[in-house]
């Protein structure tokens, strides 16, 4: 999982903890969700939605990253001037680990 918001995965936030061991996916589940079997038999997607990942990944760029006291443009990752910002900085790899996101 890649949406993580102060260092924990925003599904630990419901009591939902995954471990990935090898390739496969681990859920560490409270026991009140565990009652409900096809929570077990679904795939992660049916609980994972990606495009509200890259949603609130941008939420959390332009939180960080597009305030007054840092880049005052056009607050848009593919945005030239943005990255000619975080180049000048010397930050291109840490807008690289952002990853693809969706502007909102």
């Amino acid at each position: 999982m890649i949406d993580i918001r102060s260092g924990m995965p925003r599904t630990a936030y419901y009591g939902v903890v995954t471990f990935l061991l090898g390739v496969s996916r681990i859920y560490a589940i409270p026991v009140a969700l565990n009652e409900n079997l096809d929570f077990i038999s679904q795939p992660s997607s049916a609980f994972y939605n990606t495009d509200w990942d890259k949603m609130t990944r941008y939420l959390d760029f332009q939180e960080t990253y597009c305030r007054s006291g840092k880049f005052m443009g056009v607050c848009d990752p593919s945005n030239p001037q943005l990255k000619e910002w975080f180049k000048k900085k010397r930050l291109t790899e840490r807008l690289r680990s952002w990853g693809e996101m969706i502007v909102n």
